[in-house]
């Protein structure tokens, strides 16, 4: 029952939320706002337990003095709630800041660069000893990748047979550009089809609720509008 009943809910914030579609509304806004306060009250909750768990609970036992640091700091950026000392809330969101930066800029360094060249270049993507589609698959990719690097290149201009070189590249990209555009799309309509099927078909007794909502919604908006209760903003 208590499954039945949030997916019930569920399924009226989907519509609420959908009614974006006919332009911003109140019926819109009002979901919004539910939608992020549930949101921040479960990530405060997690972020309290695991701030308990991980932090004054290993504080507190035998050898855990240093995890008494990150509690503290945990405890400063909620200085940021009162005006007089909210300054006190910088001092921690800098050492995140930074310590976030520091590991950023070495995943970014490994999976961005020194990767990306190993995984365009042999043995990886080997030449020799492969089948044909897959060679040609191997040196697209190589010389795929070299030419997009090459279209960045802003400090000459590319005459002769580089020019092709810049234009190939620019194919490469444009051609990476669509991909990804196209898997985004193609994610976004599976991402509706799945809202919609499990609001409707799954389980199929909450398919009245959900047409009754739609329903009750439309007729809402409708009235609101035409009498000029509700107003555009």
């Amino acid at each position: 029952m208590a499954v039945t009943m949030g997916m019930i809910a569920g399924s009226w914030i989907c519509i609420m939320l959908y009614t974006m579609l006919y332009g911003d509304n109140f019926v819109s806004r009002t979901a919004e706002h539910i939608y992020m306060g549930l949101i921040a009250a479960y990530r405060f909750l997690v972020n309290f337990d695991f701030y308990y768990k991980k932090g004054v609970l290993q504080a507190v036992s035998p050898g855990g003095g240093l995890f008494v640091i990150p509690v503290i700091l945990g405890i400063l950026i909620y200085a940021r709630l009162h005006e007089k000392t909210r300054w006190v809330y910088r001092y921690p969101m800098a050492i995140i800041m930074g310590s976030m930066l520091g590991i950023t800029v070495r995943t970014t360094v490994f999976s961005q660069i020194l990767d990306q060249v190993k995984g365009n270049l042999p043995p990886i993507a080997p030449l020799v000893g492969v089948p044909p589609f897959t060679l040609v698959s191997n040196l697209i990719i190589i010389f795929g990748s070299l030419s997009a690097v090459v279209f960045f290149i802003f400090s000459q201009e590319f005459r002769g047979p580089t020019r092709y070189v810049h234009r190939f590249g620019r194919i490469i990209l444009l051609l990476g550009f669509g991909a990804t555009y196209g898997n985004t799309l193609s994610y976004r309509y599976e991402l509706l089809a799945g809202t919609f099927l499990s609001n409707m078909f799954s389980p199929p007794e909450i398919l009245p609720y959900t047409f009754g909502f739609a329903a009750a919604i439309a007729i809402i908006l409708i009235i609101g509008f035409k009498t000029g209760l509700a107003h555009w903003d």
